[in-house]
């Protein structure tokens, strides 16, 4: 049976750590972020893998080798950012480059601005991290509550056994 809390202190402190970390992400601002301007060269909706319809909106900015996507699965969404960005807009992106690889799309897009319009903005993603957080470290406490009510439940065998042996040497 022991064996069995360690393993839910485990997942506990496993859920703490997740929690943790989007706690962390929440105190992040455009600061943390690397950014480019420049004028919109190629845009448009684009296919991913095993996908009926187009899922992906690319954006390239003229003189830049990066290419951005936006991932959603919500169609509006893509609507509204052709509605948005047009060619030749000014776009201001916020971004993060963490395990991308040369050539590879960058999904990692905390902020952007289209001729000082905000379209996708990185205060919505603090308040997701911070929301998932309080999530993760609600599920951290059922754990430990699991945990803490199976060793509740050992002690009382233990001491309804050393309360059994007890009584039985005073007969003797």
């Amino acid at each position: 049976m022991r064996f069995g809390i360690y393993i839910l202190l485990g997942a506990a402190f496993l859920w703490f750590v997740f929690g943790s970390v989007f706690m962390y992400r929440s105190t992040w601002n455009l600061s943390h972020s690397k950014y480019q301007k420049g004028v919109v060269s190629e845009m448009g909706p684009m296919h991913r893998e095993n996908s009926d319809k187009p899922n992906i909106f690319i954006i390239k900015l003229q003189g830049q080798t990066e290419t951005f996507g936006i991932y959603r699965r919500r169609d509006v969404f893509y609507n509204d950012l052709s509605k948005n960005i047009q060619m030749g807009d000014t776009l201001s992106i916020y971004y993060e480059n963490w395990k991308q690889k040369l050539g590879d799309i960058n999904f990692q897009i905390t902020n952007l601005e289209s001729n000082g319009k905000t379209i996708i903005d990185y205060t919505k993603r603090k308040k997701r991290d911070v929301i998932i957080a309080i999530v993760l470290y609600f599920i951290c406490g059922i754990f430990l509550v699991i945990a803490w009510l199976q060793r509740q439940k050992e002690l009382r065998k233990h001491n309804a056994y050393l309360l059994y042996k007890y009584s039985i040497g005073m007969q003797i």
